[in-house]
């Protein structure tokens, strides 16, 4: 790399940035197993940061972002870091039934760019809230990626939020899509599921918003595509059924 980069007031702040995110996750996990996973967010610290430069995202609310997906840490350990006034988070919902819809590397850590609170989407039903983030060439965030937004920089006390590149089925047959959201309630971090063309009348009357992010890059340097696969609405799964000729 060449000496001029690393000398940079942004690089230095951005190699600041990425050492405080790995040592708060290094803090939380004990086992052997989840600290070898967190050490490979290392891997690859001076290319997340040229990215991060490349992009040019010192105007954005959160210019990195590490995030351990559910296959190499349980969603249900990880919202137990996620603490309101000491009290850890807790999941309302069966995390085997949230699958991820966004293009993300499933078996490694890896880091997420340009991470935005998305304030403009403040209320906005899941589908409203994805149009509109995707329409601006972003994605929405995975539950994992949620978590993580939580954990270091929690916002629950302004705001209860949508994980809207992840599907949650309540019944096992059910092929109505709904997406998991994380809020508070009486003080605690609650990940529950909300129906796509609604919110849910809870999160102690706090705006629900869609945070986004820019881009994602593995541990192995894979950069993945920023998509979000087709939802199928309530109302176009009533129309296929409708228009599906009978036996």
């Amino acid at each position: 790399m060449h000496r001029k980069i690393k000398d940079t007031p942004e690089y230095q702040a951005l190699r600041g940035l990425h050492e405080r995110m790995v040592w708060t996750l290094e803090e939380l996990v004990t086992e052997e197993e989840s600290k070898r996973q967190v050490s490979f967010l290392r891997e690859i610290k001076r290319s997340v940061i040229l990215r991060a430069i490349e992009l040019d995202l010192a105007n954005h609310d959160i210019p990195i972002l590490p995030v351990i997906p559910k296959n190499c840490m349980g969603i249900s350990r990880q919202i137990r870091f996620v603490k309101f006034e000491g009290r850890p988070g807790q999941a309302y919902l069966n995390l085997n039934r949230v699958n991820d819809i966004s293009d993300i590397p499933h078996f490694h850590p890896y880091w997420i760019f340009g991470v935005e609170l998305e304030i403009e989407t403040a209320n906005m039903t899941p589908e409203q809230a994805i149009k509109y983030i995707t329409q601006k060439g972003r994605s929405p965030l995975t539950l994992s990626e949620l978590v993580s937004l939580q954990l270091h920089r929690n916002t629950l006390e302004s705001f209860s939020f949508q994980a809207c590149s992840s599907g949650y089925r309540t019944l096992e047959d059910d092929t109505i899509v709904n997406v998991p959201i994380i809020y508070l309630e009486r003080g605690i971090p609650i990940i529950s599921w909300s129906s796509m063309d609604k919110n849910r009348d809870i999160g102690e009357n706090k705006p629900w918003i869609t945070p986004s992010c820019k881009g994602r890059i593995g541990t192995l340097g894979i950069r993945t595509v920023l998509q979000c696969r087709p939802w199928r609405t309530r109302k176009e799964r009533e129309d296929i059924v409708e228009h599906t000729p009978e036996d």
